[in-house]
């Protein structure tokens, strides 16, 4: 299932105009709230044999610009709670428990699959300085996906690397991903405050 459906047309006021300071590449950037998570859900789990066998839980994401999935496993869960802990003080229990037996029974899956979406859905749904934490974005592969986070990802590359590149005569590549940011960008309305 797609999320697509889920979003408002572009350039429609139901999106946030709210500006705010988002983190990226250990550099602040000002930015449109493009970057914050709208949404996530959890609609599958699957089984994994590799490097041991275990749950991995795919991840449905939008944002204001995409949506896409990505597949994380428990460990994964808890190594961003440790992180939000210590960084924000997000609460210990609001992760579902680590559990060593059982952790592939059919029930045990599907309740914590269920729990673990609630713990995402409240963490997008928590305050700014959580919900467009560096590490949450980096968990739900924002950078690499969101089109306004790769374009500002090779907006930068471009701004410090450009002039060497260009005295070298060095060919610069695009990667599928970024072709397809670029094309969807081109897409966007620009509002005229973005030009200040």
């Amino acid at each position: 299932t797609s999320l697509g459906a889920s979003l408002p047309q572009l350039g429609s006021s139901i999106w946030r105009k709210d500006r705010s300071v988002v983190a990226f590449g250990g550099q602040q950037l000002n930015s449109v709230d493009q970057n914050r998570v709208r949404h996530v859900v959890i609609r599958e789990t699957e089984t994994r044999h590799f490097p041991s066998t275990h749950t991995a839980y795919k991840i449905d994401v939008l944002t204001q610009s995409n949506h896409w999935c990505v597949y994380r496993r428990y460990s994964e869960f808890y190594a961003l709670n440790q992180r939000l802990i210590k960084l924000y003080g997000v609460a210990r229990d609001l992760l579902p428990p680590k559990r060593y037996t059982g952790n592939l029974m059919t029930d045990h899956v599907e309740m914590r699959r269920e729990a673990l979406e609630r713990y995402l859905q409240r963490l997008v749904n928590s305050d700014q300085q959580v919900a467009v934490s560096h590490h949450l974005l980096v968990f739900l592969d924002v950078y690499e996906h969101d089109v306004s986070a790769v374009m500002k990802k090779l907006a930068c590359h471009l701004f410090h690397h450009g002039d060497e590149l260009l005295e070298k005569g060095q060919e610069f590549y695009v990667t599928p991903d970024q072709l397809y940011c670029i094309t969807k960008q081109l897409k966007m309305p620009v509002q005229d405050s973005d030009f200040v």
